[in-house]
């Protein structure tokens, strides 16, 4: 044990040692002569063979002091050579960067005793390395230690940026907040310098905030809304009744998760970094502008971003040009309450994903969330991409591996489907709308009467090479696929198909896990013609939101109510085989008023 120790820190021991060298090379090389002469000696007698590891580990520490003595003493004046200061207290620096963690576990854990204890051991003469590359110039246990060198700050302060959550915890024992070390600066100032407050509290409604809160719930920790709002109703008040010339303050209500506190100066800053669940307060850290420059300029940056200028009002720009607008919102537009941005929203909906543009990735996400899921519920047009059996990137493949073999859990599958009836009258308005959006092509049908009589023809039902009527073909192929996934699995496993009536409102994929909906419009798009509401984004919920409830409960009252949906495949008990039902036609009963009107609104 005591040899694993020596040698876990030669390292710092060889820079203490070499260190006092420099001051007292003479005394020390007589003493390490010595040592290594006794532990040659040593080392021969077999009574001290047990120590050998630390005799030898003494013996090379004095061989390699000896070395270090000699060439100090060839250097005839250590101290005018700061080079060579400078890279011994750059070397010290960069052990006690290695070693802290390795002492934070000898210390229980604890990062500042860690800290603290490899600052005893690397300190040079009572001072320590100016290095510019980010090491901390001080740090504290919590923010009530850091409390009286951040009033310090202040002195001689021109720009203070300050983020927090809140601003509402105590920074004393007198419970005083960081918004009342504020208010109370403001109120005592009487410089002459013009001094600028940027303050950036979180928007209560954003996600990080709604993240955050859920955490706080579950430790019974006090209501942040309640919190933010004090904080901003009190700076607000501060800035409008503000009579002091000398002082500009402004406020900024930020919308991304909650990073860190800052209290920044033009010469100081601390840094305290935030959990969304904690059981202790995290240590503040000091940075300063002398010794970390770069540390300074990157608090600066990540400022100017959440703030979206700079310092001078210059905007803040993305690597496309964008201004960083929308990372914080102005308090006069918070105040009014019409810019609230889309987080609360999502936060409360239960939006987990949202998917646009790129069929890849939404076909991956249907296809992992398959794999997982006993329940599978399917509502949609034609379901053609679904059932394209030739279609190798289909998805239709890892639906048959649901319900197949493969699935070790088929016997619990709830596998329901709902595809639209393809000669009900919701079919006929969207053939039509879709008819109506191919370029020219042979366009034989002046209206939409006209469009139905040709429909209803029983040729057409079954036509293949008609564009217009695609929507025909694409729903009898993918009911053929069903039915041979039905005929191939029904001992096994609950498969119920069935065609609906009603409205075309959207399509769902419903799982144990989630529910992913796109909206259903008769609009359509130059970019995606023909197909109707190419660019509408498809949403992911997921399970326990109110909106996954809502089109659980919306799917099964089509599904289970014969005057919305009916089963279009049957089973013949004789011989076991299944056929299709042909569908039954609701559009006889169009009205002349009806079909006038109808058509007036789809080709607007």
């Amino acid at each position: 044990m005591k040899n694993s120790i020596l040698k876990k820190y030669s390292d710092i021991i060889l820079t203490k040692a070499f260190i006092v060298i420099i001051n007292n090379y003479q005394k020390m090389f007589y003493i390490c002569i010595i040592l290594y002469i006794a532990s040659n000696i040593f080392i021969s007698y077999n009574y001290f063979s047990a120590y050998k590891g630390v005799i030898d580990l003494i013996r090379g520490l004095a061989l390699a002091l000896i070395t270090a003595i000699i060439a100090a003493r060839i250097i005839k004046d250590i101290e005018s050579i700061s080079d060579t200061k400078q890279q011994i207290l750059n070397s010290v620096s960069d052990i006690k960067t290695q070693v802290i963690a390795s002492i934070s576990t000898c210390t229980g854990g604890n990062a500042i005793n860690a800290l603290k204890l490899a600052n005893g051991l690397v300190k040079v003469n009572g001072s320590e390395s100016n290095s510019k590359e980010g090491i901390i110039s001080d740090y504290y246990r919590c923010r009530k230690e850091a409390t009286e060198d951040i009033t310090k700050s202040l002195n001689n302060a021109k720009n203070i940026d300050i983020i927090g959550i809140s601003l509402t915890g105590p920074i004393d024992d007198n419970n005083r907040t960081t918004l009342d070390l504020i208010k109370e600066y403001i109120h005592q100032y009487n410089r002459d310098e013009i001094i600028n407050f940027r303050i950036l509290v979180i928007d209560p409604d954003a996600r990080g905030a709604c993240l955050r809160r859920r955490a706080e719930v579950k430790n019974n920790r006090q209501d942040l809304d309640h919190q933010v709002n004090t904080t901003i109703k009190d700076l607000y008040a501060l800035k409008i009744y503000n009579k002091n010339e000398k002082i500009k303050i402004d406020l900024k209500i930020y919308k991304s998760a909650p990073i860190m506190f800052l209290f920044k100066t033009d010469t100081t800053a601390f840094v305290q970094y935030y959990f969304f669940h904690k059981d202790f307060e995290n240590f503040v850290l000091k940075y300063e502008s002398d010794k970390n420059e770069q540390m300074m300029k990157e608090l600066d940056n990540h400022f100017n971003a959440l703030w979206g200028k700079d310092k001078e009002g210059n905007l803040i720009l993305d690597e496309k040009g964008n201004p960083l607008e929308d990372a914080s919102t102005g308090i006069e537009e918070y105040q009014a309450r019409y810019s609230r941005g889309f987080d609360k929203a999502i936060s409360d909906s239960g939006i987990i994903n949202m998917y646009y543009g790129s069929k890849e990735i939404i076909t991956n996400r249907m296809d992992v969330l398959i794999k997982s899921t006993n329940r599978l519920w399917i509502k949609g047009i034609t379901l053609n991409s679904f059932f394209k059996e030739e279609n190798q990137n289909s998805i239709y493949h890892s639906i048959k591996k649901f319900i197949g073999p493969e699935n070790k859990n088929r016997q619990n599958v709830d596998f329901k489907i709902l595809i639209l009836n393809r000669i009900s009258k919701q079919a006929l308005y969207r053939s039509y709308k879709e008819y109506k959006s191919y370029e020219s092509r042979n366009k034989k049908f002046d209206n939409f009467k006209d469009f139905k009589d040709y429909f209803l023809n029983q040729e057409v039902k079954n036509m293949a090479d008609v564009p217009s009527f695609k929507l025909i073909y694409d729903s009898a192929k993918s009911e053929g696929v069903i039915k041979t996934l039905v005929e191939q699995n029904s001992a096994e496993v609950n498969i119920e198909a069935k065609r609906y009536n009603s409205a075309t409102d959207c399509f769902i994929f419903m799982t144990d896990e989630s529910v992913i909906v796109e909206q259903y419009t008769y609009g359509i798009s130059e970019k995606h013609a023909p197909k109707l509401g190419a660019e509408i984004p498809l949403i992911e919920y997921k399970k326990g939101s109110a909106i996954y409830d809502l089109y659980e409960d919306h799917f099964n009252h089509i599904f289970n109510n014969d005057e919305y949906s009916s089963s279009f495949i049957e089973k013949n008990e004789e011989n076991g085989k299944y056929t299709i039902i042909d569908p039954v036609s609701d559009i006889d009963n169009i009205s002349e008023e009806h079909l006038k009107k109808d058509e007036e609104a789809l080709i607007n």
